[in-house]
């Protein structure tokens, strides 16, 4: 809620950007730190001293509000707001944001892990989501049916997925999970 701060090489800590700055998500990619603030999304490029507001989002008002999470699949940046999953390919040399609705099923999401086959997992307040980006495509596991509680971090990793959730450790069969 302060900011966000660098460790230097010799241990100490400054400031990177602006104080006001509140930072809900963090992703990095290469040298760039995009940042989910409650305004939307930002980033961090190397040598810059501030966060600013990629230009393909000037046009994108529905992106300026609250990013709770984000991930990279592959090549692509994804982010989660409460009511939207948006990801940005760079096809043709140029960025370009997808938008797909969350189903209300999956509540309030709380965490993005992309899956080794591609697309993302959307883990909420009320299940867990299996995102096709290709075919925007959503598969939603909910609670108390398929999980006990609301998930807090997922790891697809080989032939599981792993989702913590305020009730425990669960285990899936990923591809299993896939099929449910």
């Amino acid at each position: 809620t302060r900011g966000l701060s660098v460790i230097t090489d010799d241990g100490r800590v400054e400031l990177g950007g602006a104080r006001e700055l509140v930072a809900l998500s963090l992703l990095a990619v290469r040298e760039t730190l995009w940042v989910g603030t409650p305004a939307g999304l930002g980033r961090l490029p190397p040598g810059a001293d501030a966060v600013t507001e990629p230009p393909e989002l000037a046009d994108r008002p529905s992106l300026r509000v609250p990013i709770l999470a984000l991930t990279r699949a592959r090549d692509t940046i994804v982010l989660a707001t409460e009511r939207e999953l948006a990801w940005r390919s760079t096809a043709a040399g140029r960025a370009a944001w997808s938008l797909l609705p969350l189903p209300p099923a999956l509540g309030l999401p709380t965490v993005l892990a992309p899956d080794p086959d591609g697309g993302v997992w959307v883990g909420g307040t009320q299940g867990l989501a299996r995102v096709d980006l290709g075919r925007s495509f959503i598969r939603t596991l909910t609670v108390p049916l398929d999980l006990p509680a609301a998930v807090r971090d997922v790891l697809a990793d080989g032939d599981y997925l792993w989702a913590a959730t305020d009730s425990g450790l669960v285990r899936f069969d990923r591809r299993a999970a896939l099929n449910r």
